[in-house]
């Protein structure tokens, strides 16, 4: 079956990420995470690409960029290659080590660049590997102010100074609609939760989403995780009249929830 074309930005503006197969440690130490921001440094001599921000985790990576039309895939290949190699040999291992081709993710407002350049930076502090965003050596965060590198200091200055990035990127936000690989819910756990959100429905008819307190109800269970297909199953009703009834309900339901509704996982 043939792959889905990317969806080129308007902008040229990109959140790339990929991660490790089956959620394993990609980044071991720092020499790992040093060897892929060469990686990165070296594709981008190359391919001259814009770089904006980038988040080095330990089972994956995010990378926000800036190019002319649509993403270079062969240049991210080329560094999953490069990348693959040197750890083969580092590690003494074989066989794949991402997880397929890598995502991205066309950003097409100022409002949504800003939010996930905020996202890549706040990504150690979320995952609890630093307290403070500083303290993560592996993030373009400590490289704001400073020109001649990776990132296009330039470029991120042109929105707002240094220190306004500071500031803003303090700003904790819930995110998750620009979570690339969200949290998903066992069926046995949901089950559970529908019932705890939903038990005054009795047995869940088919005309609970005609109740007044069903949007709430049901925004609380998309809230934690759950999708809007996972909702409709458990509940026996069609997937097709689950997003009719979330679209009819509008602002009643939290905006996370409505983004979750509206495109895929």
């Amino acid at each position: 079956m043939p792959r889905q074309p990317r969806r080129q930005s308007s902008t040229g503006y990109y959140h790339i990420t990929n991660r490790g197969v089956g959620k394993a440690r990609v980044f071991s130490d720092g020499n790992d995470h040093s060897f892929f921001i060469d990686c990165l440094r070296l594709a981008q001599r190359v391919c001259h690409f814009r770089v904006l921000a980038y988040c080095i985790m330990t089972t994956h990576f995010h990378i926000v960029i800036k190019c002319e039309g649509a993403v270079p895939t062969p240049l991210f290949q080329s560094i999953g290659a490069r990348f693959s190699a040197y750890y083969h040999k580092r590690h003494k291992c074989s066989g794949q080590i991402f997880q397929g081709r890598f995502r991205s993710e066309a950003i097409e407002t100022d409002r949504h660049l800003l939010s996930a350049i905020r996202y890549v930076w706040r990504n150690p502090v979320k995952a609890h590997l630093c307290s403070y965003l500083a303290a993560y050596p592996w993030s373009s965060y400590n490289c704001l102010g400073k020109s001649g590198g990776l990132i296009d200091d330039e470029l991120l200055c042109s929105f707002m100074s240094a220190d306004e990035w500071r500031a803003f990127a303090l700003q904790e936000t819930d995110g998750r609609h620009l979570e690339p690989f969200p949290l998903r819910l066992s069926d046995s756990f949901a089950r559970k939760l529908v019932r705890e959100e939903c038990r005054q429905f009795g047995d869940v008819p088919r005309d609970a989403l005609e109740k007044p307190e069903c949007p709430p109800a049901l925004a609380m269970c998309l809230d934690a995780g759950m999708t809007v297909a996972q909702i409709a199953r458990i509940l026996n009703i069609a997937a097709t009249g689950m997003y009719r009834a979330l679209r009819k309900w509008g602002r009643q339901v939290p905006r996370a929830c409505t983004l979750e509704a509206s495109s895929s996982p």
